[in-house]
């Protein structure tokens, strides 16, 4: 198939011979001519060659420097030791070598210190030879060291802890930050042992307390459900007895086919922002227990003040003591309203669960705060008989807490609906008012503690901002939910549900539901 175009081929040097680049005593002019070949690799960008059977270029394209760019024809039928001679013990030529033995396609990448590049290169067994594409990939690869190279000084520069986890869980990637939460002296050391090994020195809760199982992982649960997972966990080194609050997020990486090859895990630590909530706590508490106190003693000063001023029927200052009255109710409502919220922070709220007839609850609230408004009509639409196990008390304080609000936001309309619909499994109660409404980028916020509406007209309303905080935690209490539908100057729909089975004190107990 191949021609002999050169009778210098019959003296070619065996596979595995050091190519000679002069076998006989060469003139200066040939001497120039060989070493300007050699050189070729120098200025190449990319080439494209064909090989014959003696390894000898049979056809070629290239883009080069200015110098080379019209050099084609003194190219073809030199061997490609001649015009690359710093190829004789590369992998590039090994590849090649093996190839016409196993006959299969090779590719790969090396760098040449003598050119001071990086080569990419592919070769294709054909018809004609070896077909094989060599590039210059000293840019590519310089940029992607250069890259590498930031990424990690910003990942191994950030306070937030940082894991990457392969399908079996072993950390395959760590920063500085994770190296230190995880009680290990370097990342290498983080990377060469177990990371259950590693967990298992610390005991990880739950932010009431309970210690997480490990199905409750974020990292476990991104890798099973192939979705991001988050938690607000507490780590308690069991060596040392330190606490470290943080949220872990949690990211699958998915192949193409969507099929999760790795998890990356941030650790975010707020255990400052733990501490200073932890003491704000302690300061209502105990600022609430103080104000029990002088709240008594001023509830039975009114009381022995009344009995006198009916003995003398002094009738104004009866009225005064009236209004004396309502305002120390509405001082033991919010200390009441305080101390409840620090017994849900600390998780010492205790449940009364009995069963109740929760139609009649709402019709109690209904009606009660019927006839304290004159302003709105409210509208109660609730089937009879449905009874509720759970405790009534905080049942009665999210519905009034509820309607209170649907009252208060919505000064220019005139009625408020409260509809409730059941299921087999739930038992849902909306309150629809029309009035303010809420504005989207206060609506993920609303139940949060303190949360106060940002724009003005919001704030002429009273009020502490724990009052639907406390009935999003009254309704977890009863392995409920709470949610909230809502746009600005169209009114708002409050709903919450409780289940028709409830898990109280490890037995399980059922609603009836008409």
């Amino acid at each position: 198939m191949f021609s002999d175009q050169n009778s210098d081929y019959n003296n070619l040097p065996a596979d595995n011979a050091e190519y000679p680049i002069q076998q006989e005593h060469p003139t200066p002019v040939e001497n120039e001519a060989r070493q300007s070949l050699s050189t070729f690799g120098n200025y190449m960008k990319y080439a494209f060659l064909i090989l014959d059977e003696r390894r000898c270029i049979t056809s070629i394209y290239y883009t080069a420097e200015s110098s080379w760019r019209e050099k084609r024809e003194e190219l073809i039928g030199k061997h490609i030791l001649a015009v690359f001679p710093e190829m004789a013990n590369s992998e590039i030529y090994q590849h090649y070598l093996s190839m016409k033995e196993i006959d299969v396609p090779f590719e790969g990448e090396e760098y040449y210190h003598t050119w001071k590049k990086w080569i990419k290169f592919h070769g294709y067994p054909s018809e004609d030879g070896v077909c094989l594409f060599l590039q210059d990939a000293t840019l590519i690869k310089d940029n992607w060291y250069l890259a590498k190279n930031q990424l990690e000084a910003i990942l191994q520069g950030v306070a937030d802890s940082i894991l990457i986890l392969d399908t079996a869980g072993k950390v395959i990637y760590a920063n500085k930050a994770a190296a230190q939460l995880m009680d290990c002296e370097s990342v290498e050391q983080l990377l060469q042992v177990s990371l259950a090994d590693v967990i298992s020195n610390f005991v990880i809760a739950d932010e009431i307390g309970q210690v997480l199982p490990a199905s409750e992982y974020p990292g476990y649960r991104a890798l099973l459900e192939a979705k991001a997972s988050q938690a607000c966990v507490r780590f308690v080194n069991k060596r040392t007895g330190e606490q470290r609050w943080g949220i872990v997020q949690s990211l699958p990486v998915m192949r193409e086919q969507g099929k999760v090859t790795q998890v990356v895990s941030i650790f975010h630590d707020i255990t400052e922002f733990k501490d200073l909530e932890e003491r704000k706590d302690a300061f209502i508490r105990r600022a609430s227990h103080e104000l029990r106190t002088p709240l008594t003693s001023l509830g039975v000063l009114t009381q022995i003040m009344r009995k006198q001023c009916m003995a003398r029927q002094d009738k104004q200052l009866l009225l005064l003591l009236d209004r004396i009255e309502h305002q120390l109710e509405r001082l033991a409502y919010l200390v009441d309203d305080l101390l409840d919220l620090s017994a849900f922070q600390a998780g010492t709220v205790i449940l009364h669960m009995e069963t109740f007839d929760f139609s009649a609850i709402l019709h109690e609230i209904v009606d009660t705060l019927q006839h304290a408004t004159s302003t709105h009509k409210l509208i109660l639409e609730c089937p009879p008989g449905i009874s509720v196990i759970g405790d009534k008390r905080r049942i009665r304080q999210v519905g009034f807490n509820l309607l209170t609000n649907a009252i208060k936001y919505s000064r220019d309309a005139n009625q408020v609906i409260v509809r409730v619909m059941t299921t087999p499994d739930w038992i849902q109660v909306s309150v629809q008012d029309f009035g303010i409404g809420i504005a989207e980028y206060d609506l993920p916020h609303v139940f949060e503690r303190f949360y106060q509406m940002a724009e003005p007209i919001e704030k002429t309303f009273p009020g502490l901002g724990i009052g639907l905080y406390m009935c999003s935690e009254i309704l977890k209490q009863h392995h409920g939910y709470i949610w909230v539908e809502s746009k600005k100057n169209q009114g708002s729909t409050f709903s919450f549900s409780l289940p028709t089975t409830i898990f109280v004190e490890n037995n399980y107990c059922s609603t009836a539901v008409p």
